[in-house]
């Protein structure tokens, strides 16, 4: 209707592209949205990789410790005891991290500001679910060499050399 319109006024003047406002603020909004689907998609690697890299680091573990803790279930050890041998380490190392980048997140305010649209930098929701998050994807990745750990037969572990 609006070609029509105008071909009315002045049939001389070439109509080449009529947009809505709506299409015009979409289509000058594509870079934006590339970069947040880029951004979201290099999240969830590294996200992905953090947990490979716990997963290898505790399986490394607890196959360097398997004679340490055939000996503990040999002596009468729990489960629970064998557990929290096995992921007393991680979770303080998860508990320094997750500690140092909420810190550093704080530290880096000032940037974080200008490039979030919507959103407060020291939002508690985003925080919290950030922080769950990871401590989600630790357990994950501690399920596997936790539950091998408490299923170590003790006597193969103590011929094992």
């Amino acid at each position: 209707s609006v070609r029509e319109v105008l071909r009315k006024i002045d049939p001389g003047v070439p109509i080449v592209e009529v947009d809505t406002l709506e299409q015009e603020i979409q289509n000058s909004l594509w870079q934006e949205r590339l970069v947040a689907l880029l951004s979201g998609f290099f999240g969830l690697m590294a996200v992905a990789l953090a947990a490979l890299g716990l997963y290898g680091s505790l399986a490394y573990s607890v196959v360097r410790r398997r004679r340490e803790l055939g000996i503990r279930l040999a002596i009468g050890a729990h489960a629970k005891h064998v557990v929290q041998t096995v992921c007393g380490r991680l979770a303080w190392s998860m508990l320094l991290g997750l500690a140092g980048g909420v810190i550093a997140s704080v530290l880096v305010l000032h940037v974080t500001r200008r490039l979030l649209y919507g959103i407060e930098p020291l939002d508690p929701l985003v925080l919290t679910t950030a922080v769950s998050g990871a401590l989600f994807c630790a357990a994950l990745a501690a399920g596997i060499p936790t539950r091998r750990a408490t299923k170590t037969d003790p006597s193969l572990a103590l011929r094992q050399e």
